[in-house]
């Protein structure tokens, strides 16, 4: 004789997902970004304990700092990622604590794609992965940048990760978990005649133990799959990583 289901189990296959995994709205998800009570104890990377990490809560001068941020990358035309549907933007909190000098986003992303040479590192691939460090462009000292999640008034912080950190840091994550996602996956890899993507299988919910990932996602996430990724139709819509495909020379 087989084993009737109990009624809490049928709901529970009906539902698909277990209740707590969901992000049911968009409220739901701009409180879990804006929570301070939503942290990530995590620091990522590779680097020596002396490094600055910047924490924009902790400093006194914070606002108009960012709000000098804000203001060179309006200029550059790159950063103030805005999440649609709300008033969360994504800034990213980047000065030199030894000299003040500013960073923009455009910085940022200039400096990952180019650091400065670190023997601590066995390669240049490795330094891009694990090195979340940044020098700064006047003095050379080194910090680690932020994102600081304004909602009308700044409300929470996580670490800033380049493209390439992102991407090792969630691959590990799932990885540890028994999961292969991203490039770690094979099927996830695409290629055509004249062009290559990775799809993006990252289900948001299982990385809610994650912010800082789930923050640096969605920072490099195009602004027209923001809302596949946060209510999970990028597993269905086979939606690419970063909305980026590497054309191919002939």
């Amino acid at each position: 004789m087989t084993e009737s289901l109990s009624t809490a189990e049928i709901d529970k296959l009906l539902d698909g997902v277990p209740e707590e995994d969901q992000f049911f709205n968009l409220e739901e998800f701009t409180t879990y970004l804006t929570s301070r009570n939503t942290k990530d104890p995590n620091t990522y990377g590779k680097f020596e304990k002396n490094i600055s990490i910047l924490k924009f809560f902790d400093d006194p001068k914070g606002e108009s700092i960012l709000s000098d941020i804000r203001e060179i990358n309006s200029k550059e035309n790159m950063g103030n990622i805005k999440i649609p549907g709300t008033e969360i933007e994504l800034l990213n909190y980047s000065y030199c604590p030894k000299c003040r000098t500013i960073h923009s986003y455009q910085d940022l992303l200039s400096y990952y794609s180019n650091p400065i040479p670190n023997p601590g590192f066995r390669n240049k691939l490795e330094q891009f992965r694990k090195d979340t460090t940044v020098a700064c462009k006047n003095c050379k000292s080194f910090f680690i940048p932020a994102i600081v999640i304004v909602d009308g008034t700044p409300k929470n912080e996580a670490q800033f990760l380049c493209r390439i950190q992102t991407v090792e840091e969630v691959e590990s994550f799932f990885d540890q978990m028994g999961s292969k996602v991203l490039s770690k996956n094979p099927a996830n890899k695409i290629s055509k005649d004249n062009w290559s993507a990775i799809r993006n299988d990252v289900d948001i919910t299982k990385l809610k133990e994650k912010p800082t990932l789930i923050v640096n996602m969605m920072q490099y996430t195009p602004v027209s799959l923001l809302d596949n990724f946060i209510e999970g139709k990028n597993l269905s819509n086979d939606d690419f990583l970063f909305g980026h495909v590497v054309r191919l020379t002939t």
